[in-house]
């Protein structure tokens, strides 16, 4: 008995958390992008090592197509976005390819890599469906 209750608290513990529902990224969303990592400029330092979290990183992302938003004239022509993944479960690292959700500050312009996985936590084909289906007016075609 004892044995199957150390087993289940070490399965709760260790399991993962979902991703976030796309109901609740699209509003935060500015740009869905098609990207690989080109190159981590900046990696914080590891203030809690044993912590879950990994450090911020600011990243270069080589855009291959834009899903939805606008980059900057700058982007469009460099075909790159500078971006900020916040302390999250996930570390970048140059090739790694997928979607980026980004946020874009209102103020600064700042990009923010969006998702507790990085371009992990959704596929395209359920980013492209939630679209369809939820239809979120900032990210029109």
């Amino acid at each position: 008995m004892l044995a199957a209750a150390l087993i289940t608290l070490a399965l709760e513990v260790s399991m993962a958390k979902p991703p976030e529902p796309l109901e609740e990224i699209f509003p935060l969303t500015a740009i869905i992008l098609d990207g690989e990592v080109k190159e981590v400029k900046v990696t914080d330092p590891d203030l809690d090592p044993q912590g879950k979290d990994v450090p911020r990183q600011v990243v270069v992302l080589t855009v291959k197509r834009v899903l939805r938003g606008k980059l900057t004239d700058a982007e469009s022509k460099a075909r790159e976005v500078v971006a900020i993944k916040p302390k999250a479960f996930f570390t970048l690292k140059p090739g790694v390819k997928g979607p980026y959700l980004l946020a874009v500050d209102a103020k600064t312009g700042e990009r923010t890599i969006l998702g507790r996985y990085g371009p992990d936590t959704w596929s395209f084909e359920k980013i492209e469906a939630k679209l369809v289906e939820l239809k979120p007016p900032h990210l029109a075609q």
